[in-house]
């Protein structure tokens, strides 16, 4: 998507990096002034934003958890997850964002419920146990994973929901996707993770 930006001999320079499921690019240019700086990097930036849309989620030290975070807290919207494949991992990458956690401050979220991970469990199932526990607006929701390691042979799948918990059952699903349950083991967990977030960024 942004074949030329990347070329060596593009100026200003844009390095890119992926690190767990994120793709960062980084521009650079050298000038006497740090506003001189950030004009010649404007209109390499707003190209970018052009090709990648709303691929891009933030910029700087942004995280996907604390765009999502702000977002919710902006809306006087709460959540509470419920995860199964991921082991805990998107309430922690929550729960460590400090815009769901500011001293005196009410925030978005409320708590999660971890279950088995390679153990089938259906999306009501999941909302049945969320709604026992938090009164939040909403649910977000992954689904187990298939046994044995990720492959991409197999076509198999693994869910995130985002559901309104405002409403009476059957609570409304407002996002649904299954992504294919490939990658490396090492690093599928922070995967889903970012899916689930990228998901709920969409509301």
């Amino acid at each position: 998507m942004l074949p030329d930006i990347v070329n060596r001999n593009y100026y200003p320079k844009v390095g890119i990096t992926a690190t767990q499921g994120t793709i960062t690019l980084r521009i650079a240019s050298e000038a006497e002034t740090e506003e001189e700086c950030h004009r010649i990097m404007e209109p390499t930036a707003k190209l970018i934003y052009e090709k990648l849309g709303d691929l891009i989620f933030g910029e700087g030290d942004d995280r996907l958890q604390d765009v999502v975070c702000r977002k919710l807290n902006a809306n006087k919207k709460t959540l509470a997850v419920v995860e199964a494949g991921t082991h805990g991992h998107l309430a922690e990458a929550l729960s460590l964002s400090p815009y769901s956690n500011q001293e005196g401050i009410p925030t978005c979220f409320a708590g999660g419920i971890v279950l088995p991970p390679k153990q089938p469990v259906t999306v009501e199932e999941m909302v049945r146990r969320g709604r026992r526990l938090f009164n939040v607006d909403y649910l977000l929701l992954i689904g187990a994973y298939p046994p044995g390691e990720p492959d991409r042979e197999r076509n198999e799948k693994v869910f995130v929901a985002l559901i309104d918990n405002t409403k009476p059952d059957p609570a409304p699903i407002l996002l649904f996707e299954e992504y294919p349950f490939v990658g490396h083991p090492d690093l599928i967990d922070d995967l889903y993770v970012k899916r689930a977030l990228n998901l709920l960024r969409k509301i």
